[in-house]
């Protein structure tokens, strides 16, 4: 659940530093959003949204849902976003 709340602070930080209003706005909103102002390609746009569904499976409980690697993926593209979008 850490790893997804990260994921999602991440994503909503990206969208303020790019000036994409995020609050009150789901994270599928917010990708397609990140993709029309071209931060993100389609392709990191998918693996974005994987990372959402991850979050919400873990959110609600729902552990048979994923694997530990899904967790491990997620991890490994948050640290890509905040490497590419957040360390200046």
């Amino acid at each position: 659940m850490i790893a997804g709340v990260v994921f999602e602070d991440t994503l909503r930080r990206i969208c303020r530093n790019e000036g994409i209003a995020e609050k009150g706005k789901k994270l599928d909103s917010l990708i397609d959003e990140l993709v029309k102002s071209s931060t993100l390609t389609q392709v990191k746009a998918k693996r974005a949204r994987v990372a959402a569904h991850i979050r919400t499976k873990a959110t609600h409980a729902q552990w048979d849902d994923f694997e530990l690697e899904d967790v491990n993926t997620t991890i490994d593209f948050t640290e890509e976003l905040i490497i590419k979008h957040l360390e200046k």
